[in-house]
């Protein structure tokens, strides 16, 4: 892992730890991107989300494709995303 995603790479862990904690707003923004949450309560959302899926969810909202897309990405590219 590159130094320029760890900060994205911490982002994506809180979001999974929220998550888990069926906390609303991050059960809402795994949903935004995965089609099979949209339906579900906060509670399975927290039950189902990885960190990989976490991962995706956060490159998705910074602008990348997927997490390995960020991952391959430039520093400049990560920085200016973030």
């Amino acid at each position: 892992m590159s130094d320029h995603t760890e900060y994205l790479k911490k982002l994506a862990k809180g979001l999974l730890r929220k998550a888990q904690a069926a906390e609303p707003e991050a059960c809402r923004r795994a949903r935004h991107v995965y089609s099979d949450y949209r339906d579900e309560p906060d509670a399975v959302v927290a039950e189902k989300l990885t960190l990989g899926r976490a991962q995706h969810v956060v490159a998705v909202e910074h602008g990348f494709k997927s997490w390995e897309v960020l991952a391959a990405s430039k520093p400049i590219e990560a920085y200016l995303a973030i």
